[in-house]
């Protein structure tokens, strides 16, 4: 801050008759640049720098017009080419949506919450929290996890589902058809050392009333790879305007087991924004 306050003493201001024609950037008699002014107030929080729109017509648009921009840059550690609303930089620097797990409850640590169960066969309930997985390897080291819980089904094809809307997790329409950031989807899963066992994934990128692209993964569980775990990744690019969701539905089977056995594991979906 030394060199900030040098600049803004060297910036003294002689003449106050003409304060009016600088309104905003007198303060305590000191002239302050334009420039020096919007570095000084990128570094002020969020809700903070919302309040000092009101301070004059000069503040709001500077702030508008360049802070909020130069405030995403240093939340972010990224620069942007091109300009979009400060409304946009605003949502990223108060929610920041992006490097983090947009997943809700990613491994069955509060039970089927945030997770819609699109259909049951047979007589079994539904998906199973099992914490730590009986009779496969321990969850692999993976900063995804929280715990060691895993989610696992029956003999029966058993579905759930869950959907991100990317506008309540801070990326503006504007900021998403502009930019376009990569999506990467990952998953684990496994089954018992014992059984045989599919699991499929289909992650589909939304605009209201269509499907703007998607991905299927699908693998079997046989021979050697019984009981081991396994990753799927995907990363969505240029993936063209409109996505405002991502709906990812899982199916898990145990192949060839018994009434009330349990095989297929799943645990660490993620769904991550990169920059």
């Amino acid at each position: 801050m030394s060199e900030l306050t040098d600049k803004v003493e060297e910036c003294k201001f002689e003449d106050l008759s003409i304060e009016d024609q600088h309104n905003g950037s007198i303060l305590s008699g000191k002239y302050i640049p334009d420039e020096l002014l919007c570095e000084l107030l990128s570094y002020v929080n969020v809700w903070s720098l919302l309040r000092c729109h009101l301070v004059c017509k000069r503040w709001k648009n500077l702030i508008q017009d360049y802070v909020w921009k130069k405030k995403a840059q240093l939340i972010l550690g990224a620069s942007f080419q091109s300009s979009i609303s400060w409304e946009s930089y605003y949502e990223v620097c108060k929610r920041n949506p992006f490097n983090r797990n947009l997943i809700r409850n990613h491994s069955g640590q509060e039970g089927m919450k945030h997770w819609k169960i699109c259909g049951t066969w047979g007589d079994e309930e539904n998906w199973k929290i099992e914490s730590p997985p009986e009779g496969a390897l321990p969850l692999p080291d993976d900063p995804v996890f929280e715990g060691h819980n895993c989610y696992f089904t029956s003999r029966y094809a058993e579905t759930k589902t869950q959907i991100i809307n990317l506008i309540d997790e801070g990326l503006s329409p504007d900021f998403i058809d502009r930019f376009q950031p990569p999506i990467q989807v990952s998953d684990w899963y496994s089954c018992r050392s014992n059984r045989f066992a599919y699991y499929y994934c289909d992650v589909c990128l939304i605009t209201p009333g269509k499907v703007v692209t998607f991905y299927h993964h699908q693998d079997y569980f046989q021979n050697d790879k019984k009981g081991k775990w396994s990753k799927f990744f995907h990363e969505f690019r240029n993936y063209g305007v409109g996505v405002r969701r991502v709906q990812l539905v899982h199916q898990c089977k145990t192949i060839s087991s018994f009434c009330g056995e349990y095989g297929g594991r799943l645990a660490g979906t993620s769904v991550v924004v990169k920059l």
